[in-house]
């Protein structure tokens, strides 16, 4: 039907006569058609109108018998007729990249003999095949028009504010480049943390080619471990794989401290205030749950005193390692991970009373053990336990995970289940301070046990009952006991 309807649309717009005066006309046995070219340069636009030469003397029996396939699919019936040609308008902006047109013809045989085949690209220009990019701006200004009792000094009678979001795009078969600023404006610089009135909140520019990428600007390591947990930094990071081996390394250099608006650029120049290295992960096995590794090397330093709100420390220079393995086996019931790290630090505190760390040697350890029993066809019960253990010696630190409390022994037995609405989560720990038995600190013992009780109430809920204006109601109970002994 579809081959039927192309047919009757070019005999229509291209004739406009009689189907004798049609079926005159000498009817050409072999014919080509043929592509016509872009209309702008070498490539063609998403939205593009593909025109297709056609001879003018088909007779009606050829035109029904006709099909045109864009990427495989049958677009005959969004085909039209301009003088020789059969055009095809996108009824969407086509993806970029290479398209395929193919013309057929079907035979009464029930057989289909291709006419004509015709690749095509979709992109901008011979050097990038993509290219997108949008603003988002908001200005708002205001002017007092009366005041009274004003307390000196007098705010400004005119003042404004705006931010701006731009972001862009350049891609071609295999790369990509994307970028992101942030801009923050307001008339009253005194009360900006730059003292500025335009000043930038952050950016982000990344890249990739295959298997290598690259992030400049404010972004986060994707690691996790005990020397360095949600680390989000201005600074560089390029990461590629390894496939033969199926691994990946990422190279970092970041600053180790927060940095807003236009101030230290790219966060690459301060040398005193810098953490770089390397971070090493491999999935050796077959099956990549059955193993995860991931090793971790990382040395800084930071000299901006009071870079963290509460920050005690002037001065903080070291290095860190860790190594850690992660493994879920028996069809995904049981999960291992463990993690050893070692840290040599250096801290100058802002207290002249404070003693100061000069090479300090300290490690850290973790184990995590999980066990989740396959859910059963039919069945809404479900519970897994676990247990946790951890230990930071006294003065362990890192510079990408400045957050880990340090001094700290734990101890961890959970479990939790879920029936028809019904969870609970039961656990008890045992946590100690002063890991390295200093004679002048004392050794705090804490015990905590706690218990939750949750139940929502999942039965269908009438249209016209009130539980609708207030949402799904649920019931929660929980219990926290602690103890410490010294």
């Amino acid at each position: 039907m579809k081959s039927a309807t192309l047919a009757l649309g070019l005999l229509t717009l291209t004739y406009g006569i009689s189907p004798a005066t049609s079926l005159a006309a000498p009817a050409p046995v072999n014919w080509t058609p043929s592509l016509a070219a872009p209309a702008q340069g070498e490539y063609r636009d998403p939205m593009e109108i593909l025109r297709i030469k056609l001879p003018a003397n088909l007779s009606i029996d050829t035109l029904k018998i006709l099909a045109l396939e864009l990427d495989n699919i049958d677009v005959t019936a969004m085909v039209s007729r301009n003088g020789n040609y059969a055009e095809f308008t996108p009824l969407q902006p086509l993806p970029w990249g290479t398209h395929t047109l193919r013309l057929v013809e079907y035979a009464a045989d029930g057989g289909i003999n291709e006419k004509a085949y015709w690749e095509f690209q979709v992109r901008r220009s011979s050097a990038f095949r993509e290219v997108d990019y949008a603003a988002n701006i908001n200005l708002l200004a205001s002017r007092r028009v009366a005041d009274k009792n004003l307390v000196p000094p007098e705010p400004n009678e005119f003042t404004g504010q705006g931010s701006a979001v731009f972001q862009g795009r350049v891609a071609d078969n295999d790369w990509e480049v994307t970028g992101q600023m942030d801009l923050i404006y307001t008339s009253e610089e005194q009360l900006t943390v730059n003292k500025q009135s335009l000043d930038m909140g952050s950016y982000l520019v990344s890249g990739r080619k295959q298997d290598n990428q690259f992030n400049l600007g404010q972004h986060t390591l994707a690691q996790s471990s005990l020397i360095m947990q949600g680390f989000n930094r201005r600074g560089l990071s390029a990461s590629t794989r390894f496939d033969t081996l199926n691994s990946a390394a990422t190279g970092f250099v970041m600053r180790p401290d927060i940095v807003i608006g236009f101030r230290q650029g790219l966060g690459l120049s301060d040398n005193t205030n810098r953490v770089s290295g390397m971070v090493w992960e491999s999935q050796p096995l077959t099956n990549p749950e059955a193993l995860y590794v991931a090793a971790t090397y990382l040395n800084g330093e930071q000299t901006l005193p009071g870079a963290t709100v509460g920050s005690i420390i002037d001065h903080q220079q070291g290095d860190a390692m860790s190594l850690l393995a992660d493994s879920t086996v028996i069809d995904r019931r049981l999960r291992v991970r463990g993690e050893v790290a070692a840290a040599k630090v250096s801290i100058d505190y802002t207290d002249p009373l404070a003693v100061d760390l000069v090479d300090e040697s300290s490690n850290a350890m973790s184990l995590l053990t999980t066990w989740t029993p396959t859910a059963v066809s039919g069945q809404t019960l479900f519970w897994n336990t676990g247990l946790e253990a951890s230990k930071v010696d006294t003065f362990f630190a890192s510079l990408a995970n400045p957050s880990l409390p340090a001094d700290k022994q734990l101890n961890r037995l959970f479990f939790n289940t879920d029936w028809s609405g019904i969870s609970a989560q039961l656990s008890t720990a045992v946590e100690t301070n002063n890991v390295d038995k200093l004679i002048e600190r004392p050794v705090i013992e804490t015990r905590v046990n706690q218990a939750l009780l949750n139940y929502v109430f999942n039965q269908p809920i009438e249209e016209t009952s009130w539980l609708n204006w207030v949402g799904t109601p649920s019931v929660t109970m929980q219990w926290r006991g602690m103890t410490q002994q010294q």
